[in-house]
């Protein structure tokens, strides 16, 4: 019949494709181990039209994904969403769901904890020769970041942190004062 088109089993018409509002970037990453680090390796045999199209996908760098697991686990956990809407059948995708969640966070967290420290160490150096612009410009991009950080707890949490630790460096705090104390030993012994 004209006009009509066949389903092929994927809930949509030949041609047809799932359209929603522009995914953000934390929907893409599925972690690929658990809170626990523990994780398997599932291999599957496929046509090798598949596998360039996989290739092309992650390789356009068009979206976030770093490497073919990424956008495997990404299409996989779509699919256990949509399959669990066609029919109820005993599930673990809630808890898969938690965990990525949690996984999710924890990675983002670490990451930051590992930002602020490597950010400490730029900063330390810089005040330790002498180079507090340069400091002070470190810890006001980093600033400026979190300031920039969707609103919500771990927000105010890195804000906290970065002041507590690095704050008097925009102030002339502790390190100022140090600082100074140097200049004027030092000038004491040019004399």
């Amino acid at each position: 019949m004209r006009g009509r088109h066949k389903e092929d089993g994927d809930g949509f018409k030949d041609g047809e494709v799932e359209k929603s509002a522009t995914p953000s970037e934390e929907e893409f990453v599925i972690p690929s181990v658990d809170r626990k680090g523990h994780s398997v390796r599932l291999t599957c045999r496929m046509p090798p039209g598949f596998d360039r199209q996989i290739r092309t996908l992650v390789y356009s760098h068009r979206f976030p994904y770093r490497d073919v697991g990424d956008l495997v686990r990404h299409a996989l956990m779509r699919q256990f969403r949509w399959l669990d809407t066609i029919a109820q059948v005993p599930s673990v995708l809630k808890e898969i769901e938690v965990i990525n969640e949690i996984s999710r966070t924890d990675a983002f967290l670490s990451s930051i904890a590992n930002s602020l420290d490597t950010l400490g160490e730029q900063i330390k150096e810089h005040v330790g020769a002498g180079r507090t612009n340069e400091a002070r410009y470190l810890y006001s991009t980093a600033k400026f970041r979190v300031e920039n950080m969707p609103e919500g707890n771990w927000r105010r949490k890195y804000e906290k942190d970065l002041l507590d630790r690095w704050g008097h460096v925009l102030t002339g705090g502790k390190t100022g004062k140090l600082q100074a104390a140097k200049k004027e030993k030092d000038k004491g012994k040019g004399e």
